[in-house]
């Protein structure tokens, strides 16, 4: 008997999403408690998320060092230093700071290799803060205005980089998505699976981002004139 190809999927959604829900520990990797609780920077664009998920990694390295390589991040940009086979097309992450790509503004869409959608850029604080947010249709990925078409099936999400000094002229980088979604039970399944895997693709971008920032290279791009267009 031949099982339905919409039937798999769904029981692939519901299977993929119940272990998700059953490791929610992977959805905080490297953050601590106080971390998890507190606010920052982009959370009130999604006032009460269905889902929130905080990582962190300590950089032996000052946050003017670490800011360089959030800047420049993305598909077609300098990569996101990861898995680059499957989070950026198979193109290599950058290993050198890439002076042109130095300036980030709102407004600025950063593209995502693994779907037709666009991160846009809502907050760039220089040195402590840059805030990503997509709205999208979570079966063909296509972006979709929340507020032209609030009734279609939707998943919206913040995906904030945050810097905090350390003693001893350190960083700890506090990375958070938060999302709102369609209430819809499969929507919901989707989301958790997705994150399940999304927290072991941040933990690879978390300690790609640490061994370039701690490798040093910033200072020559603080020197050029392309930085000083950092908004």
């Amino acid at each position: 008997m031949t099982v339905p190809i919409r039937r798999l999927v769904i029981l692939g959604i519901v299977g993929a999403g119940g272990a998700a829900l059953l490791t929610r520990p992977w959805l905080h990797g490297g953050s601590t408690g106080a971390e998890r609780r507190a606010s920052l920077p982009g959370d009130h664009w999604i006032d009460q998320p269905r889902l929130i998920a905080t990582r962190a990694v300590t950089i032996d390295a000052p946050p003017d060092a670490v800011w360089p390589w959030l800047q420049q991040m993305g598909h077609g940009r300098a990569g996101w230093y990861g898995y680059d086979l499957w989070d950026n097309a198979g193109e290599e992450s950058a290993d050198a700071l890439v002076p042109e790509l130095q300036h980030l503004a709102v407004g600025d869409v950063i593209a995502d290799a693994v779907g037709p959608f666009g991160f846009r850029v809502v907050e760039v604080e220089p040195e402590r803060a840059v805030v990503l947010r997509a709205t999208i249709h979570p079966i063909t990925g296509k972006a979709v205005d929340r507020d032209r078409h609030p009734h279609r099936v939707f998943i919206d999400f913040t995906w904030a980089f945050v810097l905090t000094p350390l003693p001893g002229g350190r960083s700890r980088l506090v990375v958070r998505v938060r999302y709102d979604r369609s209430p819809r039970w499969w929507v919901a399944c989707a989301v958790e699976a997705y994150e399940l895997v999304d927290a072991l693709f941040s933990r690879k971008m978390l300690a790609g981002i640490r061994e370039r920032a701690e490798g040093g290279d910033a200072a020559d791009v603080r020197a050029s004139p392309t930085a000083d267009r950092v908004t």
